[in-house]
Protein backbone atom coordinates (compact mmCIF):
# COMPACT_ATOMS: atom_id res chain seq x y z
CA UNK A 1 0.00 0.00 0.00
CA UNK A 2 1.44 3.38 -0.96
CA UNK A 3 0.69 6.80 0.50
CA UNK A 4 -2.14 7.65 -1.89
CA UNK A 5 -3.87 4.31 -1.35
CA UNK A 6 -3.57 4.83 2.40
CA UNK A 7 -5.05 8.30 2.08
CA UNK A 8 -7.99 6.89 0.09
CA UNK A 9 -8.66 4.21 2.70
CA UNK A 10 -8.31 6.56 5.68
CA UNK A 11 -10.80 9.06 4.26
CA UNK A 12 -13.58 6.79 5.53
CA UNK A 13 -11.95 5.87 8.86
CA UNK A 14 -14.62 6.29 11.53
CA UNK A 15 -13.82 8.85 14.26
CA UNK A 16 -14.60 6.37 17.05
CA UNK A 17 -11.78 4.08 15.92
CA UNK A 18 -14.14 1.20 15.16
CA UNK A 19 -12.18 0.37 11.99
CA UNK A 20 -8.78 0.07 13.67
CA UNK A 21 -8.97 -3.73 13.77
CA UNK A 22 -9.54 -4.03 10.04
CA UNK A 23 -6.30 -5.23 8.33
CA UNK A 24 -6.57 -2.72 5.52
CA UNK A 25 -7.15 0.16 7.89
CA UNK A 26 -4.41 -1.11 10.20
CA UNK A 27 -1.90 -1.07 7.35
CA UNK A 28 -2.96 2.46 6.36
CA UNK A 29 -2.72 3.65 9.97
CA UNK A 30 0.76 2.18 10.32
CA UNK A 31 1.83 4.04 7.21
CA UNK A 32 0.36 7.27 8.59
CA UNK A 33 2.30 6.76 11.83
CA UNK A 34 5.54 6.39 9.89
CA UNK A 35 4.95 9.20 7.39
CA UNK A 36 4.81 12.70 8.88
CA UNK A 37 2.94 14.26 5.95
CA UNK A 38 0.35 11.51 5.91
CA UNK A 39 0.05 11.68 9.68
CA UNK A 40 -0.64 15.40 9.64
CA UNK A 41 -3.20 14.91 6.89
CA UNK A 42 -4.93 12.20 8.95
CA UNK A 43 -5.05 14.47 12.02
CA UNK A 44 -6.73 17.21 9.99
CA UNK A 45 -9.09 14.66 8.46
CA UNK A 46 -10.12 13.35 11.89
CA UNK A 47 -10.71 16.90 13.10
CA UNK A 48 -12.99 17.63 10.15
CA UNK A 49 -14.87 14.38 10.72
CA UNK A 50 -15.43 15.33 14.35
CA UNK A 51 -16.72 18.77 13.41
CA UNK A 52 -19.02 17.24 10.81
CA UNK A 53 -20.42 14.74 13.32
CA UNK A 54 -20.95 17.52 15.86
CA UNK A 55 -22.81 19.61 13.29
CA UNK A 56 -25.10 16.70 12.41
CA UNK A 57 -25.79 16.04 16.09
CA UNK A 58 -27.11 19.58 16.41
CA UNK A 59 -29.72 19.14 13.70
CA UNK A 60 -33.24 18.66 15.05
CA UNK A 61 -35.23 16.00 13.22
CA UNK A 62 -38.97 16.89 13.05
CA UNK A 63 -41.10 14.78 15.40
CA UNK A 64 -43.53 13.97 12.61
CA UNK A 65 -40.89 13.00 10.04
CA UNK A 66 -41.59 9.26 10.33
CA UNK A 67 -45.34 9.79 9.95
CA UNK A 68 -44.76 12.11 6.99
CA UNK A 69 -42.60 9.55 5.19
CA UNK A 70 -45.17 6.81 5.83
CA UNK A 71 -47.92 9.09 4.53
CA UNK A 72 -45.99 9.60 1.29
CA UNK A 73 -45.39 5.86 0.94
CA UNK A 74 -49.08 5.15 1.55
CA UNK A 75 -50.11 7.64 -1.11
CA UNK A 76 -51.78 10.13 1.22
CA UNK A 77 -49.61 13.04 0.13
CA UNK A 78 -51.61 13.53 -3.03
CA UNK A 79 -50.78 13.22 -6.72
CA UNK A 80 -47.70 14.79 -8.20
CA UNK A 81 -45.54 14.53 -5.09
CA UNK A 82 -42.97 12.24 -6.75
CA UNK A 83 -41.72 15.07 -8.93
CA UNK A 84 -41.52 17.35 -5.93
CA UNK A 85 -39.48 14.79 -4.04
CA UNK A 86 -37.15 14.35 -7.02
CA UNK A 87 -36.67 18.11 -7.15
CA UNK A 88 -35.79 18.28 -3.44
CA UNK A 89 -33.17 15.54 -3.80
CA UNK A 90 -31.73 17.12 -6.93
CA UNK A 91 -31.46 20.55 -5.34
CA UNK A 92 -29.87 19.10 -2.21
CA UNK A 93 -27.25 17.19 -4.16
CA UNK A 94 -26.57 20.12 -6.48
CA UNK A 95 -25.73 22.26 -3.47
CA UNK A 96 -22.92 19.91 -2.43
CA UNK A 97 -19.74 20.52 -4.39
CA UNK A 98 -17.68 17.36 -5.05
CA UNK A 99 -13.95 17.55 -4.31
CA UNK A 100 -11.63 17.83 -7.27
CA UNK A 101 -10.14 14.38 -6.71
CA UNK A 102 -13.39 12.46 -6.40
CA UNK A 103 -13.39 11.23 -10.00
CA UNK A 104 -9.82 9.94 -9.68
CA UNK A 105 -10.68 8.20 -6.40
CA UNK A 106 -13.63 6.40 -7.97
CA UNK A 107 -11.56 5.33 -10.97
CA UNK A 108 -8.79 4.13 -8.66
CA UNK A 109 -11.24 2.03 -6.66
CA UNK A 110 -12.65 0.55 -9.88
CA UNK A 111 -9.15 -0.28 -11.08
CA UNK A 112 -8.32 -2.05 -7.82
CA UNK A 113 -11.38 -4.24 -8.28
CA UNK A 114 -10.53 -5.01 -11.89
CA UNK A 115 -6.99 -6.01 -10.92
CA UNK A 116 -8.34 -8.66 -8.59
CA UNK A 117 -7.63 -6.87 -5.34
CA UNK A 118 -10.05 -6.12 -2.54
CA UNK A 119 -11.80 -3.04 -3.85
CA UNK A 120 -12.86 -0.83 -0.93
CA UNK A 121 -16.44 -0.70 -2.15
CA UNK A 122 -17.78 -0.53 1.38
CA UNK A 123 -15.83 2.64 2.06
CA UNK A 124 -17.61 5.89 1.24
CA UNK A 125 -15.78 9.15 0.71
CA UNK A 126 -16.70 12.11 2.83
CA UNK A 127 -18.32 13.85 -0.11
CA UNK A 128 -20.69 10.94 -0.68
CA UNK A 129 -21.54 10.95 3.01
CA UNK A 130 -22.26 14.67 2.93
CA UNK A 131 -24.35 14.32 -0.24
CA UNK A 132 -26.40 11.49 1.23
CA UNK A 133 -27.00 13.35 4.51
CA UNK A 134 -27.91 16.52 2.63
CA UNK A 135 -30.46 14.63 0.57
CA UNK A 136 -32.01 12.96 3.61
CA UNK A 137 -32.20 16.21 5.55
CA UNK A 138 -33.67 17.95 2.52
CA UNK A 139 -36.25 15.21 2.25
CA UNK A 140 -37.16 15.67 5.91
CA UNK A 141 -37.51 19.40 5.46
CA UNK A 142 -39.36 19.03 2.15
CA UNK A 143 -41.91 16.59 3.51
CA UNK A 144 -43.08 19.21 5.94
CA UNK A 145 -44.35 21.13 2.90
CA UNK A 146 -45.26 18.21 0.64
CA UNK A 147 -47.46 16.25 3.04
CA UNK A 148 -50.80 17.81 3.96
CA UNK A 149 -51.10 18.82 7.61
CA UNK A 150 -54.45 17.06 7.89
CA UNK A 151 -56.60 14.31 6.43
CA UNK A 152 -58.38 14.99 3.16
CA UNK A 153 -62.15 15.38 3.57
CA UNK A 154 -62.71 12.83 0.80
CA UNK A 155 -60.76 10.26 2.81
CA UNK A 156 -62.87 10.97 5.90
CA UNK A 157 -66.05 10.67 3.85
CA UNK A 158 -65.01 7.36 2.29
CA UNK A 159 -63.85 5.78 5.53
CA UNK A 160 -66.85 7.07 7.49
CA UNK A 161 -69.26 5.50 5.00
CA UNK A 162 -67.34 2.23 5.13
CA UNK A 163 -67.61 2.30 8.92
CA UNK A 164 -71.32 3.13 8.92
CA UNK A 165 -72.00 0.34 6.43
CA UNK A 166 -70.49 -2.22 8.83
CA UNK A 167 -71.86 -3.38 12.20
CA UNK A 168 -70.64 -1.11 15.01
CA UNK A 169 -71.38 -0.35 18.65
CA UNK A 170 -71.73 3.16 20.04
CA UNK A 171 -69.59 4.21 23.00
CA UNK A 172 -72.62 5.89 24.58
CA UNK A 173 -76.32 5.62 23.80
CA UNK A 174 -78.35 8.59 25.00
CA UNK A 175 -81.27 10.60 23.64
CA UNK A 176 -80.09 13.88 25.18
CA UNK A 177 -77.74 15.77 22.90
CA UNK A 178 -76.21 17.66 25.84
CA UNK A 179 -75.23 14.38 27.49
CA UNK A 180 -73.58 13.17 24.28
CA UNK A 181 -71.57 16.38 23.92
CA UNK A 182 -70.53 16.30 27.58
CA UNK A 183 -69.34 12.70 27.21
CA UNK A 184 -67.22 13.56 24.16
CA UNK A 185 -65.69 16.56 25.96
CA UNK A 186 -64.82 14.38 28.95
CA UNK A 187 -62.99 12.02 26.60
CA UNK A 188 -61.02 14.87 25.02
CA UNK A 189 -62.85 14.46 21.71
CA UNK A 190 -64.21 17.24 19.48
CA UNK A 191 -67.87 18.13 20.06
CA UNK A 192 -70.02 20.62 18.15
CA UNK A 193 -70.75 24.03 19.63
CA UNK A 194 -73.75 24.26 17.32
CA UNK A 195 -75.47 22.00 14.80
CA UNK A 196 -77.64 22.66 11.73
CA UNK A 197 -81.05 24.10 12.59
CA UNK A 198 -82.87 20.92 11.61
CA UNK A 199 -80.96 18.88 14.23
CA UNK A 200 -81.18 21.17 17.24
CA UNK A 201 -84.35 19.73 18.73
CA UNK A 202 -84.21 16.11 17.55
CA UNK A 203 -83.35 13.27 19.86
CA UNK A 204 -79.93 11.80 19.91
CA UNK A 205 -79.08 8.15 19.36
CA UNK A 206 -75.51 7.97 20.61
CA UNK A 207 -71.86 8.79 19.96
CA UNK A 208 -68.56 7.06 19.34
CA UNK A 209 -64.86 7.85 18.99
CA UNK A 210 -63.42 7.39 15.50
CA UNK A 211 -59.97 7.89 14.01
CA UNK A 212 -58.99 8.87 10.49
CA UNK A 213 -55.31 8.38 9.66
CA UNK A 214 -54.60 8.66 13.37
CA UNK A 215 -56.61 11.85 13.83
CA UNK A 216 -59.26 11.71 16.59
CA UNK A 217 -62.87 12.32 15.56
CA UNK A 218 -66.34 12.03 17.03
CA UNK A 219 -69.37 10.31 15.51
CA UNK A 220 -72.79 11.59 16.60
CA UNK A 221 -76.00 9.91 15.52
CA UNK A 222 -79.38 11.70 15.49
CA UNK A 223 -82.89 10.41 14.83
CA UNK A 224 -84.82 12.84 12.65
CA UNK A 225 -88.31 11.43 12.31
CA UNK A 226 -89.05 12.60 8.78
CA UNK A 227 -85.87 11.27 7.16
CA UNK A 228 -84.36 8.78 9.62
CA UNK A 229 -80.90 8.60 11.18
CA UNK A 230 -78.26 11.15 10.21
CA UNK A 231 -74.63 10.96 11.27
CA UNK A 232 -72.36 13.86 12.16
CA UNK A 233 -68.56 13.39 12.08
CA UNK A 234 -66.61 16.07 13.94
CA UNK A 235 -62.84 16.64 13.73
CA UNK A 236 -60.55 19.37 14.93
CA UNK A 237 -60.19 21.96 12.17
CA UNK A 238 -56.43 21.57 11.97
CA UNK A 239 -56.76 17.81 11.47
CA UNK A 240 -58.50 18.08 8.12
CA UNK A 241 -56.81 19.38 4.98
CA UNK A 242 -58.14 21.96 2.57
CA UNK A 243 -60.74 24.68 2.82
CA UNK A 244 -64.31 23.88 3.83
CA UNK A 245 -67.29 26.26 3.53
CA UNK A 246 -69.08 27.73 6.48
CA UNK A 247 -72.30 26.19 7.78
CA UNK A 248 -74.40 28.68 5.80
CA UNK A 249 -73.16 27.19 2.52
CA UNK A 250 -73.14 23.54 3.61
CA UNK A 251 -76.73 22.81 2.54
CA UNK A 252 -76.17 24.25 -0.92
CA UNK A 253 -73.07 22.09 -1.39
CA UNK A 254 -74.69 18.86 -0.26
CA UNK A 255 -73.83 16.02 -2.66
CA UNK A 256 -75.00 12.47 -3.11
CA UNK A 257 -73.66 9.25 -4.61
CA UNK A 258 -75.91 7.12 -6.78
CA UNK A 259 -73.71 4.07 -6.21
CA UNK A 260 -73.61 4.07 -2.40
CA UNK A 261 -76.89 5.89 -1.77
CA UNK A 262 -75.15 8.16 0.77
CA UNK A 263 -75.29 11.95 0.78
CA UNK A 264 -72.81 14.22 2.54
CA UNK A 265 -72.45 17.88 3.47
CA UNK A 266 -69.23 19.42 4.79
CA UNK A 267 -68.43 22.65 6.60
CA UNK A 268 -66.19 24.08 9.28
CA UNK A 269 -65.93 26.76 11.92
CA UNK A 270 -62.78 28.18 13.51
CA UNK A 271 -62.13 25.12 15.68
CA UNK A 272 -63.91 22.15 14.10
CA UNK A 273 -64.63 20.49 10.77
CA UNK A 274 -67.91 18.64 10.12
CA UNK A 275 -69.28 16.00 7.78
CA UNK A 276 -73.00 15.26 7.92
CA UNK A 277 -73.91 11.95 6.31
CA UNK A 278 -77.17 10.19 5.63
CA UNK A 279 -78.33 7.33 3.42
CA UNK A 280 -80.87 9.45 1.60
CA UNK A 281 -81.37 11.85 -1.28
CA UNK A 282 -79.13 14.97 -1.21
CA UNK A 283 -82.20 17.22 -1.09
CA UNK A 284 -83.38 15.48 2.09
CA UNK A 285 -80.03 15.98 3.78
CA UNK A 286 -79.83 19.57 2.55
CA UNK A 287 -83.19 20.28 4.18
CA UNK A 288 -81.54 19.75 7.59
CA UNK A 289 -79.85 23.11 7.13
Amino acid sequence: MDKEQARFVLQSFRPDGADAGDPEFAEALALAAADRELGEWLAAERSQDGAFAEALAGIEIPDDLRASILAVLQGDAGPGDDSGMDRIFAEALAAVEPPAGLRDEILAAMQVGQDGGAAPVRRVSRWLKVAAVAAVLALGAGLAFMVPSGVNAAVVEREAIQFLESPFKLDLENERQADLYAFLASEGLPAPATVPAGLRDVRGVGCKELRFKGKPASLLCYMKEDIGVVHLVVLRRNDIAGNLPGIDAAGRNCKGCEVTGWSVATWSDEERAFLLLGKMDPAQLAAVF
